[in-house]
């Protein structure tokens, strides 16, 4: 029942429900001085509900407590028993989500301890070969809490390799269709994802799916996390249609989990915008849709809401309809006027720099480069917007003819993604490099760009894969660079030719 009630939003209802299991379990406990660990098993489970509850709800303090009192009872020994019956639960998990919890209180002295305390554990489990199907995703979480500007593959490191050797391990152990399987592979596929191994994700999450029957109601979680890959490798009609059997899924009543649901609409709303079909009015329409949800389950002024107010602004900048998502970006700005949570930073600041966006496009260069610096003043070079707005602002140096300026600003954001004296792969890095190649362009340096985007290129299908439309799109930028180039017609004109078949097969055109 408490279950249910959280599927639905209805997260006091749940609350309460938790709370009063929790009292009988405790009782149980107490009565039967830990003899029967089942009566563990299910108090544990319920807490770890409880603060699932707390999480969806941002109400974070509430969380870490509830967060301790586990881990406090792990150290003491008190729980024996329990470790027994459920293997969901680690003590390197609990960590992670306990720093999660700091972080987003702005304590981040104490929340970057919690995380080095998960990633000694992990390591050290992972070395013996002891490293359950359940820390996978702790170690990839750990590996993106720890290195700068969220994360970076180089600085995977040893998390990587626990992830691989740790899934090589649970192949072993299970067979079939053995759920523990398909959540290995659904955890380690996730992991790849936050160190931007697109294709590896890709691959394992959907392994994981195979094993899954289409029937079965938890293979919701799988297609949402596959939807998200497919988004951001740029297959964006497989994944709309993906999300849309998930948002389908999610509001059945035997299934039931509208705060999933909610989030699934976000991102399909954003596939909507970015497809080739670019069904502006659908995506404006699903995005509505979920502010309604969100407002209903978390109310207008949570976090969540703010963040689909964002996708709104989206939108309505895809559709040109500026004023609109000037309006969108404005509010959730002056929602945070005089005071910023740690989990709303990263919002607050892009909201800034879409908002330049919105009126770079309208041009009003002036005011949107202003915003633009005022960003990279405030938010200083660890912030994970930092990078990403260099690239966006020396692009609008660029527009208004400030060569030097945004030459400057892009080698800075490159020289900041340097690992070993070169530029690792990462999405922000393959933009970064076609800002270079415009602005040698624009100085009639046409080797320098050619090598920029050559480099780009290299990048994306490592990144993206060769068939990516990320990938198809650069290869129809370096077409169009060698067209001037003397003898580099054939060249220019096979890499149009194969970026036009690979997005017709992905995004073919409507009949």
């Amino acid at each position: 029942m408490a279950l249910a009630k959280q599927g639905q939003g209805k997260f006091t209802e749940s609350e309460s429900l938790f709370k009063s299991a929790l009292k009988k379990y405790e009782l149980a406990i107490n009565g039967t001085n830990n003899s029967e660990p089942i009566h563990l098993a299910i108090y544990i489970t319920c807490k770890i509900h409880l603060i699932e509850n707390y999480l969806l709800r941002s109400q974070f303090s509430k969380a870490q407590k509830l967060l301790i009192e586990i881990l406090e009872s792990l150290e003491e020994n008190k729980l024996k028993g329990f470790q027994k019956i459920n293997e969901k639960i680690s003590t390197s998990e609990l960590l992670v989500l306990l720093g999660f919890c700091l972080q987003q209180q702005g304590l981040f002295d104490e929340a970057r301890e919690a995380h080095i305390q998960a990633f000694n554990q992990v390591e050290m489990m992972g070395q013996k070969g002891k490293l359950s199907v359940h820390e996978l995703l702790s170690a990839a979480t750990i590996a993106y809490q720890r290195s700068p500007n969220n994360f970076n593959n180089s600085d995977l490191g040893v998390p990587e390799n626990v992830l691989r050797s740790s899934l090589e391990s649970e192949r072993l152990k299970y067979c079939g269709d053995d759920p523990r399987l398909a959540s290995a592979l659904s955890n380690a596929a996730w992991g790849h994802f936050i160190a931007g191994k697109l294709n590896e994700a890709e691959s394992l999450m959907r392994e994981a799916m195979s094993l899954k029957r289409k029937d079965d109601p938890t293979i919701g979680d799988l297609q949402h996390r596959l939807g998200a890959i497919l988004f951001t490798k740029g297959n964006f009609k497989e994944a709309e249609e993906i999300l849309l059997e998930t948002v389908q899924l999610f509001t059945r009543k035997d299934v039931m989990n509208l705060p999933l649901a909610s989030n699934c609409m976000v991102l399909l709303s954003k596939c909507l915008l970015n497809g080739k079909s670019r069904a502006k009015d659908e995506a404006i329409s699903t995005i509505q849709k979920a502010l309604t949800l969100q407002e209903s389950i978390y109310g207008k002024s949570s976090f969540q809401y703010m963040q689909a107010l964002f996708t709104m602004g989206e939108a309505n900048m895809r559709s040109n309809n500026f004023g609109e998502a000037e309006n969108c970006f404005r509010d959730i700005i002056s929602h945070w006027e005089h005071f910023v949570p740690p989990i709303a930073k990263n919002l607050h600041s892009h909201s800034k720099i879409c908002l330049a966006g919105v009126l770079l496009s309208q041009d009003r260069d002036d005011e949107a480069i202003a915003i633009l610096y005022d960003v990279l003043k405030n938010i200083g070079e660890s912030h994970p917007e930092y990078i990403y707005t260099l690239s966006v602002c020396s692009s609008a140096l660029l527009k208004v003819k400030r060569e030097e300026e945004a030459l400057q600003m892009a080698t800075k954001a490159l020289s900041l993604r340097m690992r070993d004296g070169k530029v690792v792969d990462a999405p922000e890095c393959i933009n970064l490099l076609l800002i270079l190649a415009q602005i040698n362009r624009s100085k009639d340096e046409n080797e320098k760009a050619e090598k920029n985007v050559r480099e780009s290129l290299c990048m994306a299908e490592r990144i993206f894969g060769l068939q990516s439309p990320q990938t198809a799109k650069i290869m129809m930028f370096l077409s169009d660079c060698l067209k001037t180039e003397p003898g580099c017609l054939p060249e220019a004109d096979e890499l149009m030719r194969k970026a036009k078949k690979i997005l017709s097969e992905i995004e073919p055109e409507d009949e």
